[in-house]
């Protein structure tokens, strides 16, 4: 018995007693990363993703640096595609509290598509619950219109040098519970207040720009989801735009209300904004516009749930993007009428589109429709349609061409 004591003590004050581990570095490069939540329904794959870790390990603390990007993310929940196209970068150190179970993000910065975000907040396991409790906050990194508008596509417009004032504001927060079937929510804000902007190399520049939107987002559709737009003010390059938006049951069958009153010179626009080579704009839109619908409506051309009233007309409109074999001109006016029922005059003196997905060619048509309210849950709408046309010619595809001339 005083051997066996012995020899557990002399083991004892052999053993090492390691207070901290570093770990120098833990690399991947071009991974694919595919990440499948049954529980809550969520899928999500991450594609070419590069990943650099260092860590140092100890009982109390542990510290992890982390620097994350991707080329591109897709998400989806219940087979429904939510997000797509987003390059993703990540910049954090991270302090691990044991006793607490409280992870604590520091000098965080996200990236989005080029957005840089700053991010701060806390992740702590709750064991009672069996779910981690997320809080964390988020703004722009950069508040300005220059990084709002470099959320559009460099394909559509170029990166130069401008001149703002005005107070830009873009924030929100992840707040709930993660783990089985449960899912945070998810909050924005922007607000943009009297903004005025100019590029240096373009004649035209924005006079008065004021936006107002928020919105709300709960995947697990405890609580309803919704965007809001409040207000939209556009003025400057013999443009006034006013607009204003809604969409709510954003995750279901999103119900859509929608109102326009505006005048736009595209021509003067396109010496405002710098688009990219073969990007061109031209022509005028006039546009008084009210809209309700949901958006299956929309997807099933379910005329008769269509509630619109106004009018649009177009005069020398040009959209051409010749990088992607786009180009669609128009000089027409349309105008809706009804409450109950959508109604429409249309007059179009002439109209081109030209897509990868098909081509259309009106030189002259003149047609008024009126759709009546179906009066039970059937898509059956009884329709009324006049027209007349000089030439209408459709090709979906090159095997399938349609040309009538009257």
């Amino acid at each position: 018995d005083v051997y066996k004591r012995q020899v557990e003590d002399t083991a004892r004050q052999e053993r090492p007693d390691i207070s901290e581990i570093n770990i120098n570095r833990v690399s991947f490069k071009r991974a694919n990363v595919v990440f499948d939540d049954r529980d809550t329904r969520v899928y999500a794959r991450v594609t070419d993703a590069d990943l650099n870790l260092k860590a140092s390990l100890r009982k109390g603390h542990s510290d992890l640096s982390l620097d994350f990007r991707n080329r591109n993310i897709i998400f989806w929940q219940d087979g429904q595609l939510l997000l797509r196209r987003m390059a993703t970068e990540l910049k954090t150190n991270l302090d691990l509290n044991r006793e607490t179970r409280t992870l604590t993000l520091k000098d965080t910065r996200f990236s989005i598509n080029g957005v840089a975000l700053d991010v701060d907040g806390t992740i702590r396991r709750d064991t009672v619950n069996r779910a981690a409790a997320v809080d964390l906050t988020y703004g722009l990194h950069a508040p300005s219109l220059e990084t709002v508008l470099n959320m559009v596509p460099e394909s559509v417009l170029k990166r130069e040098e401008m001149t703002t004032k005005g107070s830009v504001k873009m924030e929100g927060d992840v707040k709930g519970w993660y783990g089985k079937q449960r899912m945070p929510a998810v909050t924005l804000k922007v607000k943009i207040d009297k903004v005025s902007a100019k590029y240096d190399k373009l004649p035209y520049g924005i006079d008065d720009f004021t936006a107002d939107f928020d919105a709300f987002v709960d995947l697990m559709r405890e609580q309803p989801s919704y965007a809001n737009l409040k207000i939209f003010h556009f003025q400057g390059a013999h443009t006034d735009i006013l607009a204003d938006a809604k969409v709510t049951d954003l995750l279901g069958d999103p119900d859509i209300t929608f109102n326009t009153k505006s005048k736009a010179d595209l021509t003067a626009l396109a010496k405002t904004f710098p688009l990219q080579e073969g990007v061109t704009i031209g022509g005028s839109l006039d546009a008084d516009l009210h809209l309700k619908c949901r958006l299956s409506s929309i997807k099933k051309q379910d005329l008769g749930r269509i509630r619109m009233g106004g009018k649009l007309e177009m005069k020398g409109l040009s959209l051409r993007d010749t990088n992607k074999d786009f180009e669609f001109t128009s000089d027409a006016s349309l105008k809706f009428i009804g409450n109950d029922n959508l109604a429409a005059h249309a007059e179009i003196n002439k109209l081109v589109l030209r897509s990868k997905l098909g081509n259309s060619n009106v030189e002259k048509l003149t047609m008024t429709v009126k759709s009546t309210n179906p009066q039970d849950t059937t898509r059956i709408a009884d329709m009324e349609c006049k027209f007349s046309f000089c030439l209408l010619y459709t090709s979906p595809s090159p095997r399938d061409r349609t040309r009538s001339r009257m």
